[in-house]
């Protein structure tokens, strides 16, 4: 098991400047994320929710991006935070938006 935790230096706020949508709510950044097995991963958002995400609906898509992934457990596990998203060693990144509707949409199905 492996444990992620985010840097230190994440901004926790936005300047929003002319021209973008306001008063939009600011979301959850991924603080913590833990690999708990095969291709689940807990996570911790800055709200305080919690989650166990799983990976295997994103991990049957087509994409170069996702064959390291699927092919090589170890790889798999290499996760880690940067700005609130949750990404790999070869660029791939997944923000905590659709993360946390992952999780939500998994808890009530």
């Amino acid at each position: 098991m492996s444990d992620v935790f985010v840097r230190a230096d994440m901004p926790n706020e936005i300047d929003l400047t002319e021209g973008t949508r306001r008063n939009l709510p600011m979301p959850a950044p991924i603080l913590h994320a833990s690999h708990q097995g095969a291709s689940n991963i807990e996570l911790t958002f800055s709200d305080g929710a919690t989650g166990n995400w799983n990976a295997d609906a994103l991990l049957q898509r087509p994409g170069p991006l996702l064959v390291p992934l699927r092919d090589d457990q170890a790889f798999f596990e290499r996760f880690f935070i940067d700005a609130g998203a949750l990404c790999w060693p070869h660029g791939l990144e997944l923000s905590p938006e659709r993360l946390r509707e992952q999780i939500k949409t998994a808890e009530h199905a």
